[in-house]
């Protein structure tokens, strides 16, 4: 993921906030710089996305 925030450093804080939050719900796994979607998360994948793509 450091490789990935470093190509938006002004971001970066906000999308590891969100993804925190994605994870607390338990759509998701995410530790160590690693994430990933659970399988029964497919059916909010749409939203979850956008979600990411609309932050400020």
């Amino acid at each position: 993921m450091e490789s990935f925030y470093e190509l938006i450093p002004d971001q970066s804080q906000t999308l590891d906030l969100q993804l925190k939050k994605f994870q607390e719900s338990g759509l998701c796994e995410f530790s160590n710089g690693i994430f990933q979607w659970k399988p029964e998360a497919v059916l909010f994948l749409d939203s979850k996305i956008l979600e990411l793509t609309s932050f400020d």
